[in-house]
């Protein structure tokens, strides 16, 4: 709960921040922030009553020179069934990492995501929640809708040595960020 009140307090920091005008070496740093849908899911299915994916919504704020950003996402999960009705679960995560988007050929781009992310899983069946934190690793697609608007496709590997493995695939409109105008998206 302690690292989300700080991730909550960084991305108002975030925001204030974006609200002035930053430049370096010409170019500029620009704020990024968007909406994502997409689904969770665990390895852990196999040791815990066959937990199935959780649909979920998360927000995204950043700040984005020449395709390098630096992200913070916050991720809540819709509840989940398993096999067993009394240990249906919600998850709830956050993350801080630093990606980088390819130069843009004909609006589209690939996406390297590398960062550290907490997750917790609340079971119904327990007032205990399951908290962890690891490294996440992401890949993804994106494309350009118009100047200031971005679709993007991006699978996540969540690794931590307190739960297997997770999986995140979301689905996530931005808007913000380095311009196709700027030196590098052409």
């Amino acid at each position: 709960m302690v690292n989300l009140k700080l991730k909550i307090k960084a991305a108002i920091f975030s925001i204030l921040m974006a609200t002035t005008s930053v430049t370096t070496a010409g170019t500029g740093i620009d704020f990024l922030y968007g909406v994502g849908i997409g689904a969770f899911s665990s390895d852990e299915q196999s040791k815990v009553a066959e937990l199935d994916a959780s649909a979920a919504g998360e927000f995204i704020f950043g700040f984005e020179e020449d395709g390098f950003a630096f992200e913070i996402t916050a991720m809540r999960g819709a509840e989940a069934g398993t096999a067993v009705s009394t240990r249906d679960y919600t998850a709830t995560a956050s993350s801080t990492a630093l990606s980088y988007r390819t130069i843009e050929d004909n609006n589209q781009y690939y996406k390297f995501k590398f960062g550290k992310m907490s997750v917790d899983l609340d079971f119904s069946d327990t007032t205990a929640t399951a908290e962890t934190e690891g490294n996440i690793f992401g890949v993804g697609w994106g494309m350009r809708m118009n100047n200031n608007e971005r679709l993007e496709v991006e699978y996540m590997f969540y690794s931590s040595s307190d739960i297997d493995n997770t999986h995140l695939v979301v689905l996530r409109y931005l808007f913000g960020g380095t311009p196709p105008d700027k030196e590098g998206f052409k």
